[in-house]
């Protein structure tokens, strides 16, 4: 079967998974299990625009749901680490009863990890990318080129109508799932032909992006603290809850200025007119 971008693609980034997969189970270190959700999530943005473009053949949900109970798993691990990151940049001496409870939770939430890995279904996972592939195979890169501009386009789109609402932290998360699936498209539209340009506007997409992950870590780490706070009445945190608050708020104000400069219209417009324009 002749391999077209798109299948290559979807096969690089499967490899990459399996190979953080197994360095999770082997290593167990922080960032194997960091990208270990990078690349269910790019995975997953595939396979949206899979069912996008071959809409009569295949639905994504069977991947979803092989997927689904890993990626939660290890979410829930993921945040707990951050935490413990990001609290090192404040007084300890204020936060050693929470620190004591995200370090237990964390090596419960890896034991839950581990089972989960050992219980993942590579079978099943296999005999649906066969079947995937075989749907795909016919799909000219063309065609691929073509919806997936059309696919970037309908999620800046997003972004646009969401920027006046950034005050709500709902809205302002959904912004960076869009970008995050900006981000992956641009990485299949390199593999179908590469341009200065797309790499512009992917390091645009990805300061961006990474800058409201940043938001959104100090957002669930406020809310576990509180909840901390609430549970075991401890005074002495709220001292350090006020100044995580205010680099929160800092952050978001950043994010304001930056979403009202993106997209950069002179990129877009090349952007727009790809993959026609000389590379």
């Amino acid at each position: 079967m002749g391999k077209n971008k798109l299948i290559q693609h979807f096969n690089n980034q499967i490899a990459t998974f399996r190979e953080h997969f197994h360095m999770t189970k082997e290593r167990k270190g922080v960032e194997d299990i960091h990208q270990l959700r990078v690349y269910t999530k790019r995975i997953r943005t595939n396979l949206t625009l899979i069912e996008i473009i071959n809409t009569d053949e295949f639905c994504k949900k069977e991947h979803f749901d092989l997927f689904s109970r890993l990626f939660r798993i290890a979410g829930k691990l993921r945040e707990n680490q951050i935490h413990l990151d990001l609290i090192g940049n404040y007084d300890l001496r204020h936060l050693a009863t929470y620190r004591k409870l995200l370090l237990q939770t964390e090596m419960n939430g890896l034991e839950n990890l581990l089972v989960e890995l050992d219980a993942f279904d590579f079978s099943r996972l296999n005999d649906l990318n066969n079947s995937l592939l075989e749907k795909v195979s016919h799909i000219s890169d063309e065609t691929v080129a073509e919806q997936s501009i059309a696919f970037l386009l309908k999620k800046l789109n997003r972004v646009e109508k969401l920027k006046s609402k950034i005050n709500n932290e709902h809205k302002l998360h959904k912004i960076r799932i869009h970008l995050q699936a900006v981000r992956e498209i641009l990485r299949l539209m390199v593999t179908i032909q590469s341009a200065e340009i797309i790499y512009k506007f992917q390091n645009d997409s990805k300061a961006l992006t990474d800058m409201i992950g940043k938001w959104h870590d100090y957002s669930v780490l406020i809310f576990s603290l509180k909840q901390f706070t609430d549970e075991n009445i401890l005074q002495n945190l709220n001292q350090v809850t006020g100044q995580i608050e205010a680099e929160y708020e800092f952050i978001r104000k950043s994010i304001g200025h930056s979403l009202n400069n993106y997209p950069d219209p002179a990129k877009l417009e090349v952007i727009e007119q790809w993959p026609s324009f000389n590379a």
